[in-house]
């Protein structure tokens, strides 16, 4: 399984501890900060190198992290319209 964690600011919580798993278990698990302006072409090309079978998107709630629901989506809907 791969996880991919949609941020803003520092890793708290849930996503903090799935990092950290992922790291133990020697699984991938990219980190895209929605703070920086991630390009999406490089996300994808990154994706597209792992051996994925489950692909698992996470980051804070909305009530935690304002406007990361709309960030995300957007960047998600660019990363499916590339070619």
């Amino acid at each position: 399984m791969f996880r991919r964690a949609l941020n803003c600011g520092r890793l708290t919580g849930g996503t903090a501890y799935t990092q950290r798993v992922a790291r133990q278990l020697g699984r991938p698990c990219l980190v895209v900060s929605l703070d920086d302006c991630p390009d999406p072409e490089w996300v994808r090309d990154w994706l597209a190198k792992q051996v994925i079978r489950v692909l698992n998107v996470l980051g804070p709630r909305e009530s935690k992290c304002l406007g990361i629901y709309d960030q995300s989506r957007d960047f998600l809907r660019v990363m499916r319209t590339m070619a």
